[in-house]
């Protein structure tokens, strides 16, 4: 997945890493749902696109210590 586009359409995914470096991510009629049991996330990508979908960094009673997203414009 590092360095990859990732496509997440029609389907809903857990992360289950705590770094991932991407080319780009697009959410569409899906969902990504990272959760805190995995630690503190890292997530970069040269762009973030979601498009009648989720993405859920935690939930109201499991909240992040640390969660960044970088977007690295080129």
């Amino acid at each position: 997945m590092n360095g990859e586009t990732v496509f997440i359409e029609n389907n809903d995914i857990i992360l289950d890493v705590n770094e991932v470096k991407l080319n780009g991510l697009f959410i569409e009629n899906g969902s990504l749902y990272v959760y805190d049991n995995i630690g503190d996330i890292k997530i970069s990508t040269k762009y973030l696109i979601v498009n009648k979908g989720n993405l859920q960094i935690g939930t109201e009673t499991d909240r992040f210590e640390d969660a960044n997203f970088t977007l690295n414009f080129i």
